[in-house]
């Protein structure tokens, strides 16, 4: 589908899903594409005290007022309630990966996101968009108790959806505590018809991500968490739950080993991670399968504004990021 083409590759949950992003952007440089990676600015207070999306007149040495845009060694965040580094994760991973990095403000909503990704891939000649979720909330069905931050991974699905040649990788289930497994298997048979395969983490790219997590200002629990776990599975092993998760009846899998699993601590106790076999995969699905099957799509795009979702979306009822 993308061998030889370039391709955006967005962590589409805020935060450090950026990193999630690079087991599939290193996939995409073995088939001779030309991978380019981004992610969102919304950031956790613990990581930017601005904790909302910045806009990209709050960065240096960036183009201003524009929705997506590359950023450099250079960039540094220069809006109010500054990080005390004046950095990112995005602007951080610039000297350490192989690829151009885009940073991306959701603010103004669905509408506007898609069509400024639309015209950005257009003008840089890209043919294909991977949006990336580390710990699968992105699959949440939208009534599920254990949500705590929609916005960020409902917004980008609606908005890759209406992208051609697009896809939605789900990187460490369970490494967020927002989809428990028994829901994930729930999710897996509704959208099954759109699920398109599986890729694991060989050691060299294993390696390289564990060095970048080793670096100061990589601010990110969920991404350290699916990374720590993958450590400790043997490659082979790794590679042997990608090949059975690529034959005919995946879903046969996921129902024995999902029973079996450890959990993990998120949040400061908040939050309760459930890691197995398939949090050591990426898996990959239509966007559009998983849209169609959730409630978010019933009103996501009516709004045209982070704070007017956010607003609806805590009236009736849910959690939303900040969280």
């Amino acid at each position: 589908m993308y061998q030889g083409k370039r391709v955006l590759v967005i962590g589409i949950g805020g935060g450090g899903d950026i990193i999630g992003c690079i087991p599939t952007a290193e996939f995409l440089k073995s088939i001779d594409a030309k991978p380019i990676i981004g992610g969102l600015t919304w950031k956790r207070d613990k990581h930017d005290p601005f904790a909302w999306p910045r806009p990209s007149i709050h960065f240096s040495d960036v183009e201003p007022n524009k929705t997506i845009w590359y950023v450099n060694e250079k960039t540094r965040v220069i809006g109010p309630k500054a990080p005390e580094t004046g950095t990112q994760i995005e602007t951080v991973l610039v000297p350490h990966v192989k690829y151009p990095i885009v940073a991306i403000d959701i603010s103004h909503g669905v509408n506007a996101v898609s069509t400024e990704i639309n015209e950005f891939c257009k003008s840089e000649g890209i043919e294909g968009v991977v949006g990336i979720d580390v710990g699968g909330d992105v699959l949440c069905k939208g009534d599920e108790k254990t949500i705590r931050s929609p916005i960020c991974d409902q917004l980008m699905l609606a908005a890759i959806t209406k992208m051609d040649n697009s896809v939605i990788g789900v990187a460490g289930i369970g490494t967020d505590g927002e989809l428990p497994l028994k829901d994930f298997k729930k999710r897996f048979l509704q959208v099954e018809k759109g699920y398109l395969g599986a890729i694991s983490i060989p050691d060299g790219i294993l390696d390289m991500i564990n060095n970048i997590l080793s670096l100061d200002d990589i601010g990110t629990e969920s991404s350290r968490e699916y990374i720590r776990y993958v450590a400790g599975v043997k490659e082979a092993e790794r590679k042997h739950y990608e090949d059975i998760m690529n034959k005919d009846s995946p879903a046969e899998f996921i129902d024995k080993i999902i029973g079996s699993h450890k959990k993990i601590s998120l949040r400061d106790g908040k939050r309760i991670g459930e890691l197995c076999e398939l949090t050591t995969l990426t898996m990959f699905f239509k966007p559009d399968e998983i849209y169609r099957a959730n409630l978010f799509s019933s009103y996501i795009e009516k709004h045209e504004s982070v704070t007017s979702l956010r607003e609806y979306m805590i009236g009736i009822g849910l959690k939303t990021e900040p969280s």
